[in-house]
């Protein structure tokens, strides 16, 4: 009969990795922050700056343009100004407009690498990624970053007045 693993309170691996991403609130004589931050991996990447400002933007682009055809509600800050009696027609139109544009990074960047960026606006983490992909963890955000790296070239290059 196999022994069981002694008992422990340390938190897993998974665990403590899902804690980096969490900011805690801080309130002293010089902060007021009394939230709770919590840090999607492509801000972890810009903070650890594997990417650059640009590609960040590139990226929250394209995950704007998932959450539109998608048809997920905008967070309720963006919403605060916008009026509920927007015509249908022009939210067919920017759902259009959003699939148009996925369509084309696509094309460009080809399926292996939109399916990694599609994981990354959905905040998939690297773990389950890896998993995917049949790679390590930190080969998977490797890949990753590169896919990042050549939509931010292609955005850039045609997008970028947008």
């Amino acid at each position: 009969m196999r022994a069981l693993p002694a008992l422990t309170t340390r938190p897993t691996d998974e665990r403590a990795r899902h804690a980096d991403g969490i900011d805690l609130p801080d309130v002293n004589g010089t902060a007021f922050k009394p939230w709770w931050t919590v840090r999607t991996r492509l801000d972890a990447l810009l903070t650890a700056k594997l990417i650059d400002l640009p590609e960040h933007q590139a990226m929250q682009r394209f995950r704007r343009d998932l959450d539109v055809l998608n048809n997920l509600p905008a967070s309720p800050l963006a919403r605060a100004g916008s009026s509920r009696s927007a015509g249908r027609e022009d939210h067919l139109a920017h759902r259009l407009d959003a699939a148009t544009r996925l369509h084309e990074v696509r094309k460009r960047v080809g399926s292996e690498r939109y399916a990694l960026l599609t994981a990354v606006a959905e905040d998939a983490s690297w773990s389950v990624l890896g998993r995917a992909t049949g790679c390590r963890d930190v080969t998977a955000k490797g890949r990753a970053v590169a896919a990042i790296k050549v939509l931010a070239k292609d955005r850039v290059t045609d997008w970028g007045r947008q």
